[in-house]
């Protein structure tokens, strides 16, 4: 008799629901169905960590050997799902070829046993059994569901502080490229003898550094990895200062318009939550329109319905409305817009918008789209407005003194060679006696051997980080003023009170009121 060879084409074309295992039983290959109704299943592990024989005290290797001689039938269960599966067995030179097929289980109720098939057709049990046999699918199915919607969400979760972790590695190390670029722009327009051409074009690195900054610090409030997020944020000077970020988003095919109503207005919620949310809308403003377009972010102060309380007055609410000029949504679309895992474009999640009004409802909120084919759609957002609020300062007020520059010996640390470079010769030429360390462990061995005034230092460096090289020196020097430098704001609480914070890439103004601020200098602007 000549041997069986199959293929993976072969099996794909005969069967939809095939597994095909070596000898030593692993899941080698296995057809579409499989992924679908066993989700966990995954080649390469034993086949019999997903199914049981029938009946379960039957040794499956001398199942499978049984069934392929004598051209049996044989059946599995899945042990996740509880299905039953059912078909034949085909002996390969390496392995079985299992060609399974779902059986249809009896409808049976829990704990009884009891068998439609032990009723006549015309008893009236078997429409109650039916119906619980129905209610039963439907609860595991919803079931199903709650797990996969679970699961979805801790896959979201883990993506985002995924994503957060590596924004903050990105802003770190591409403010540190800015402060490099600016500090040496700065550098050349202080030579002498440059031309009016020379001027601008220096003048032209100066303003696209002073553009990624600003970007790079949306993406740090975006993400929360930038100042540490308010209890409130005031709507239009957010959508102000995010502009670049919202425009990026949508690529340059689509123009972002803000038509801003609602000057000083507060919402009570971070500005990270807030910009999610209109990230979500914003992507599916986007998809909306394949061929370019416009969307207008409006802001305005609307008063809430009446109260029971007469005296008391409506609640104000603050309304951001964003709107596009798309493809719009048919009526059945728009009544399913903010259901979870309804998509309107036909591929995705569907939680965008679902999320979106999860939002607005958790601050007190609401939301509601208006659209029509063709027309576009309207997103409002509803947002309840709070009292406005002092932000508490993150820093301690200036400290007394009296120095000048010229009587300052400042410590230098910094791992990037060309941002030490440019740093130094910056602070020299303001008139500070400067020295120089690439790593924390270096500053301390010069620390041991010459007093300094004052400490600036990178907060991110490989041996020994700025915040720790800032507690050993205040140990080693007691007395010494402490300016830290980086690309992210860390959390103020690893600050002592005294200390000051510059954020790259460093503006020179900024630098000298924080020397001001340590040591009570009187510098010149």
């Amino acid at each position: 008799m000549a041997e069986v060879v199959l293929t993976q084409a072969h099996c794909a074309a005969l069967f939809a629901a095939y597994l095909i295992v070596d000898d030593d039983l692993r899941i080698r290959e296995m057809g579409p169905y499989y992924p679908r109704s066993c989700s966990p299943i995954r080649p390469g592990d034993l086949v019999d960590a997903y199914f049981a024989t029938v009946p379960a005290s039957c040794d499956l290797r001398a199942e499978l050997d049984r069934v392929a001689s004598n051209v049996g039938f044989l059946q599995l269960r899945c042990r996740e799902q509880h299905l039953l599966f059912g078909g034949c067995v085909l002996r390969l030179p390496d392995g079985y070829l299992l060609a399974l097929n779902q059986v249809p289980q009896p409808a049976t109720i829990d704990h009884h046993q009891l068998d439609i098939a032990n009723f006549g057709k015309s008893d009236p049990a078997v429409p109650v059994l039916m119906l619980l046999s129905l209610q039963r699918a439907l609860l595991e199915e919803a079931q199903q569901n709650a797990l996969e919607l679970s699961r979805e969400r801790e896959r979201g979760f883990d993506l985002a502080n995924q994503v957060q972790r590596v924004a903050s590695y990105i802003v770190h190390d591409f403010n540190n490229f800015l402060s490099i670029i600016d500090l040496n722009a700065h550098r050349l327009l202080s030579a002498p003898g440059l031309g009016e051409r020379e001027r601008r074009m220096i003048g032209i690195i100066l303003e696209t550094t002073q553009r990624g900054s600003e970007l790079v610090g949306s993406l740090q409030r975006i993400t929360g990895t930038g100042e540490q997020a308010l209890a409130s944020i005031v709507v239009d000077e957010a959508l102000v200062a995010d502009r670049a970020f919202l425009s990026t988003i949508v690529g340059a095919a689509i123009g972002v318009r803000l038509e801003l109503g609602a000057p000083g207005a507060r919402i009570g919620t971070s500005r990270t939550e807030f910009f999610n949310c209109l990230t979500n809308l914003l992507i599916n403003a986007r998809d909306a329109m394949p061929a370019g377009g416009t969307i207008t972010i409006t802001t305005r102060i609307e008063a809430g319905p009446p109260t029971a309380d007469p005296l008391q007055p409506p609640p104000a609410y603050v309304t951001v409305v964003v709107r596009d000029t798309g493809i719009g949504m048919d009526a059945e679309t728009l009544a399913r817009a903010f259901e979870p895992h309804y998509s309107t474009k036909g591929h995705g999640s569907g939680l965008g918008l679902s999320s979106v009004l999860e939002f607005t409802r958790a601050i007190g909120g609401e939301a509601c789209v208006d659209s029509a084919p063709g027309k576009g759609a309207a997103v409002h957002l509803y947002l309840p407005r709070v009292a406005d609020e002092t932000p508490v300062a993150l820093l301690a007020p200036p400290s007394a003194g009296a120095a000048t520059p010229h009587q300052i010996r400042i410590l230098l640390v910094d791992d990037e060679p060309y941002a030490v470079e440019a740093l130094a010769e910056m602070l020299a030429g303001e008139g500070f006696a400067v020295s120089t360390a690439l790593s924390g462990t270096a500053a301390l061995e010069l620390a041991r051997r010459q007093h300094f005034d004052l400490l600036l230092t990178d907060v991110v460096m490989p041996d020994l980080d700025g915040i720790e090289l800032a507690r050993r020196m205040s140990v080693l020097s007691p007395g010494i003023g402490v300016v830290l430098m980086s690309g992210y704001m860390p959390p103020a609480a690893q600050f002592e009170p005294a200390w000051q914070f510059a954020k790259k890439p460093l503006d020179r103004k900024v630098l000298l009121a924080c020397f001001d601020t340590v040591l009570g200098l009187t510098l010149p602007a």
